[in-house]
């Protein structure tokens, strides 16, 4: 098995109209990947990734004033947190789901509310050469 990083810019990953690229002027832009993000403030937004693999994983930042979300993958539920922190911390794993059949799935990650939510970049497992 392979991970593979895949940055929150990437046209692999599918966000719904909430979310905003990198907004300007944020004083901790420099402590993500490639100094980008996607973020959100709107309860409900997602982003979605489908991927041919075997686990998935999506990392953002706790921060003060950031909220909720939740984590499924192929439907079901697989995990929700709190991306509230006191001080701001950065690569911080959200959620994921591992140990997955080989093949397609679908995974999504939905703000529920309470404040922000980021997406610095996501990791997924996969089998190099793999053909259905």
């Amino acid at each position: 098995m392979t991970s593979l990083t895949v940055h929150n810019s990437s046209p692999l990953i599918s966000y719904t109209a909430a979310w905003l690229d990198t907004p300007a002027g944020d004083a901790f832009t420099a402590n993500y990947t490639n100094s980008g993000f996607h973020t959100t403030n709107s309860s409900g937004a997602s982003v979605t990734f489908t991927f041919n693999g075997t686990g998935v994983w999506f990392y953002g930042a706790h921060r003060p004033g950031y909220g909720g979300y939740s984590l499924s993958v192929a439907g079901t539920a697989v995990g929700s947190g709190s991306a509230a922190s006191s001080s701001p911390v950065f690569d911080q794993v959200l959620g994921g789901s591992t140990n997955l059949t080989m093949g397609e799935h679908t995974a999504v990650l939905t703000s529920t509310g309470g404040g922000a939510i980021d997406l610095d970049s996501l990791i997924f497992q996969t089998q190099i050469g793999y053909a259905e």
